[in-house]
């Protein structure tokens, strides 16, 4: 496989692609932050990668089907007459549909058209979003935190607060700008955390728990790694400062180094630190793959934990810190998002299904030794979510986004949609 669309941002969403008759055009969604979100787009592209414009401002799946593109906006589903060789719509958008049902964490409507004139939908209101929701080691439900639209998320050090990414739903499908939160545990009070900027994400604690590093893109077109204060007794300020879109990934144990990845011009992703010490400037850890990311020192900072797809799909690594020699292989099909035990003893990942997995880790005089993954549980969790999507707490109990259950409401069929369109 290649690809045939390039991200220009790593928070950046390419989904719900359709091919046109000819087999060579194709339309997708653009989102820019993973959700729903007012500035998302429908494009027009070419698989020779020659052609990529954008055709209509949706936040939502497109079908064409019968010389029309279907799409929703407000609610609506509207057909309107589209050019499948050319990209190009014409004429007014017409109303076929009303109170479709969408949801804005997928970027996603209920409906389907065939060439033959069928056409299917389901009404109702906006997918209330996902849960976070607590597991023990065995899959069973804990206790349930909240429910919204969430993105990363990472326990704080003491466990008592949740940092994560928020996409606040309007109804509309218009979620605008997605924020970071902090959740009280305890008292099982929200709080916004960041205030500017269209894209905020990838939120990480210091070690000590003072200070929260993110990415947003309040002061520059590009995504930047800022800091502030947790208890929010300072204004955030930019930290680094790059050509690239840049995100936090992890704080080492005695503080002084954040790991970071940035996206090159290349369309790669490589992972980064920045000392947060002294005067040292930023040096590349890892940059031989297309792409490294997910990067989680072990709790004794000697070594890290990373994805890397340098064998065409993502595998579990772990290497050393701060000079990585010598390279462990930690999943065996497939593997993303490692995360530590608070003892450094197990390692945690996502296989290809998002099921929950486990490694024993023994660190050795020559390296380090792993057992065969065990799998936990089946988490469920939202394939767009490619960081953070969960966490561990210091008993070992995970936190993870979970989708919220499915609807029973019925689904409407029309016969011949576009004749009766014409009348």
């Amino acid at each position: 496989p290649s690809d045939v669309t390039h991200r220009t941002d790593i928070s950046g969403s390419h989904r719900w692609p359709q091919f046109m008759p000819d087999g060579r055009h194709f339309i997708f969604l653009y989102t820019p932050t993973g959700a729903a979100n007012e500035n998302s787009e429908l494009h027009f592209a070419s698989l020779d990668g020659k052609e990529d414009k954008t055709v209509v401002h949706t936040s939502y799946n497109a079908v064409y089907a019968s010389g029309k593109l279907l799409y929703v906006k407000d609610g609506s589903l509207l057909s309107q007459t589209f050019d499948p060789s050319t990209g190009q719509i014409s004429g007014e958008a017409v109303p076929i549909a009303e109170q479709v049902e969408f949801s804005d964490t997928y970027s996603t409507t209920l409906f389907s058209a065939s060439p033959s004139g069928l056409l299917l939908y389901r009404k109702g209101k906006a997918g209330i979003g996902e849960l976070l929701q607590w597991f023990d080691r065995k899959g069973k439900r804990l206790d349930t935190v909240e429910i919204g639209i969430q993105g990363g998320l990472r326990l704080s050090p003491d466990g008592k607060q949740l940092v994560l990414e928020s996409f606040p739903a309007t109804g509309s499908g218009n979620s605008g700008a997605n924020h970071i939160a902090l959740i009280d545990l305890k008292r099982g009070s929200r709080s916004k955390f960041s205030f500017k900027g269209s894209t905020n994400t990838s939120p990480i604690w210091s070690r000590d728990g003072r200070t929260i590093y993110f990415s947003s893109n309040a002061d520059a077109p590009r995504l930047q790694i800022y800091r502030k204060p947790a208890d929010g007794s300072g204004p955030e300020q930019i930290l680094l400062q790059t050509k690239n879109d840049a995100s936090p990934e992890d704080v080492s144990p005695e503080g002084g180094y954040l790991v970071y990845t940035i996206q090159t011009e290349q369309k790669k992703i490589e992972i980064w630190v920045l000392p947060l010490k002294g005067e040292a400037k930023p040096f590349a850890l890892l940059q031989d793959a297309p792409s490294q990311m997910n990067a989680r020192f072990s709790p004794d900072g000697r070594w890290i934990a990373y994805q890397s797809n340098e064998m065409g799909k993502n595998e579990v690594y772990v290497t050393s810190f701060p000079k990585p020699s010598g390279k462990f292989q930690i999943s065996i099909s497939g593997g993303a998002q490692p995360v530590w035990s608070h003892d450094g003893k197990e390692l945690y990942y996502l296989d290809n299904a998002q099921n929950l997995m486990a490694v024993a880790v023994r660190f050795t005089a020559t390296g380090l030794e792993a057992s065969v993954p065990v799998q936990l549980f089946q988490t469920n969790l939202r394939t767009s979510i490619e960081h953070s999507g969960y966490d561990i707490s210091a008993d070992r109990r995970f936190i993870v986004n979970i989708p919220t259950e499915e609807s029973s409401i019925p689904l409407t069929l029309v016969q011949n949609w576009a004749t009766a369109l014409k009348k």
